[in-house]
């Protein structure tokens, strides 16, 4: 694709050279999606992107905020998706949401309004070094270089510029801009390839100058340039290993973050046929088999309860697939066995998690077991190996339904009920920590979509991501939240694009449940409640008031089943339901599922009354 623009348009453009290139070429690559957070520096950059009805522009007003909900977008359109923001410590607020993109392969494009060089650390405001402040997580960090037509008195007014040579001629000057568009232009085409590639986000750092505000419909003539398409190499490693995964009897694939549809019915089929390969899901996966082991840590946490982790067949090899894996259990298994050979499949960074990655297959998981499919050989080694271990996890599952029958209003009973209630074809999101902790525990309906910030996996920018990626689905959204994740991306809440099925349930255990969780010597002391814990006694109520939600509270099981009974219906507003569990009670019920399913003593008997 040849990139040459019209010198005359109808839509109006920045007067600055660099703002047209900046917007000219967004549109060129048809990134549409423009995520601005308020401020003058960047004024070129907002006005231009305004201006054209190509672009889909949100004003979001927390930078922090602004960069989740801008990586809940790109989850659901995979494909780069812009961050503007101002000048100063602006860009920094994006960071903890680009920490996340860079783990979770989310394309997303910051591009910070900056002061000219010469105008920094010389004492104005909302002036930082801003150069390169995202690069750690960034697979590109780009500096452009600032016009010298464009406010060229501001310019030559400061004795310490380095931009325009003294005693230059005009016709130097323009000598000079010719080169600084020609290479700000090549940068950014480096740059709008690279994102669209890699679906990683990148940072490009743009210095304007005043006067900021001016428009033109005069647009300046670009120089051509092709957009090269990525190429679909075949990674020929793939097609010597086929041959070599049989040779291993005892095989697992283990699934971590997955888009949804990722694997198809093909695929799934043949993992389910095979007899000697044990898959293991997690719920962001998803991706449902007949047969497939949905929550490892009801068969690892019982097995290590009882001491019988020997008694299930230990992998020659696992096969990994798609993103983080969220179950500390099976890492820490998988991690003590010294013969294990360890491959990842896909495109995803491959994580040695396990200490023994050998290969990274570079290729489309489809793909690869198309091949695999097709050279199926005669499998006549422990034929029951899978059958063997799916029948004791169906054990531990039927003795853990039989436990959760019996309990009260609590945290796990809140979301066994959760699971079964969504509405099939919803898009569910998660939190992190004991929420997305919790979830893995059950089966949820195949034709849900479920997501979680599984990349960095931080309790913030739950709410704002999840927003995000409600505009971009036609499926209403449910976001199942902690109380301290909620609280703390209240911010997520600031904006005028929350749709009115847009349902947020907030576990509100009044503090850090998953703290209580964790092996620790040191619950209900001082500093455990303050600090680690942070117990709290905030209610989302008045939040919900402030952002036109209807609200919704539940503390025991009657009233919480009557508002499940119509929380999803229509309505003309979005809604909060605040579910109060009991902090102290939760973690001794959620090991106590575990003890049964290992067939052992538990003791939250003696809290709760519950026959054994």
């Amino acid at each position: 694709m040849t990139i040459q623009e019209n010198s005359i348009s109808s839509t109006e453009i920045s007067t600055i050279p660099l703002a047209q290139l900046i917007v000219v070429l967004s549109k060129r690559f048809n990134f549409s999606e423009v995520i601005i957070s308020p401020g003058s520096r960047s004024a070129p950059l907002i006005k231009s992107f305004v201006a054209d009805s190509f672009f889909n522009t949100y004003s979001i007003i927390d930078e922090r905020a602004a960069g989740f909900f801008a990586l809940g977008i790109a989850q659901q359109i995979q494909r780069p998706v812009l961050l503007i923001c101002t000048s100063g410590s602006a860009v920094l607020n994006y960071y903890p949401s680009i920490a996340e993109a860079f783990y979770s392969h989310r394309p997303i494009i910051v591009i910070s309004a900056d002061r000219l060089p010469f105008k920094i650390d010389i004492g104005d405001g909302q002036v930082i070094r801003q150069d390169h402040v995202l690069k750690q997580h960034t697979i590109g960090s780009y500096i452009l270089k600032p016009d010298i037509i464009h406010g060229i008195d501001t310019i030559l007014q400061c004795p310490h510029q380095r931009l325009i040579p003294k005693d230059s001629s005009q016709q130097d000057i323009e000598s000079i801009q010719q080169h600084t568009v020609l290479q700000n232009f090549k940068t950014l085409i480096k740059a709008f390839q690279l994102v669209s590639e890699s679906n990683q986000p990148i940072h490009i750092n743009a210095p304007f100058t005043e006067p900021l505000y001016q428009m033109t419909k005069n647009r300046m003539k670009l120089p051509e340039a092709s957009i090269e398409s990525p190429s679909e190499s075949v990674d020929n490693e793939s097609k010597n290993l086929v041959d070599q995964w049989y040779q291993y009897a005892n095989r697992w694939v283990l699934i971590g973050v997955l888009n949804p549809k990722t694997l198809n019915q093909n695929t799934v089929r043949f993992l389910e046929n095979d007899p000697q390969t044990v898959v293991f899901t997690e719920t962001t996966s998803n991706v449902h088999g007949t047969n497939f082991i949905y929550s490892i840590d009801s068969l690892m946490f019982p097995l290590e309860l009882s001491k019988n982790t020997h008694q299930i067949n230990a992998p020659d090899i696992v096969l990994t697939i798609g993103g983080m894996i969220v179950s500390k259990k099976i890492k820490a298994y998988l991690r003590e066995l010294k013969s294990l050979k360890h491959w990842h499949l896909g495109d995803h960074t491959a994580n040695n998690t396990f200490y023994c990655l050998e290969h990274h297959i570079k290729c489309q998981p489809n793909q690869f077991f198309e091949s695999l499919s097709s050279s199926v050989q005669t499998m006549n080694q422990k034929k029951q190996y899978k059958t063997d271990i799916f029948n004791r996890f169906s054990y531990f599952q039927k003795l853990g339904n039989a436990f959760i029958k019996k309990l009260p209003l609590s945290d796990l009973k809140v979301f066994d009920l959760i699971s079964k209630s969504i509405p099939s074809s919803s898009q569910v999101h998660f939190s992190n920590s004991a929420t997305i902790r919790y979830a893995q525990l059950f089966q949820w309906d195949s034709s849900i979509s479920i997501f979680c910030n599984r990349g960095a996996s931080g309790i913030e920018g739950s709410t704002s991501v999840a927003i995000g990626a409600s505009l971009k689905s036609k499926s209403p959204t449910v976001l199942m939240t902690g109380d301290l994740s909620f609280f703390y991306d209240a911010n997520g809440l600031w904006n005028n694009y929350t749709r009115s099925d847009f349902r947020i349930i907030i576990i509100n255990n009044q503090g850090g449940g998953i703290f209580r969780i964790l092996p620790t010597q040191s619950k209900d002391t001082l500093v455990f409640d303050k600090f680690i814990e942070a117990v709290h006694h905030r209610s989302a109520q008045y939040l919900a008031k402030d952002h036109g939600f209807e609200y919704h509270r539940a503390q025991d099981l009657g009233g919480l089943r009557n508002i499940l009974d119509g929380f999803y219906e229509t309505s003309t507003t979005p809604k909060i339901l605040e579910i109060i569990t009991p902090r102290k009670i939760n973690d001794l019920l959620l090991l106590d599922y575990f003890k049964v399913m290992a067939e052992k003593e538990y003791t939250s008997k003696k809290y709760l009354n519950l026959s054994s």
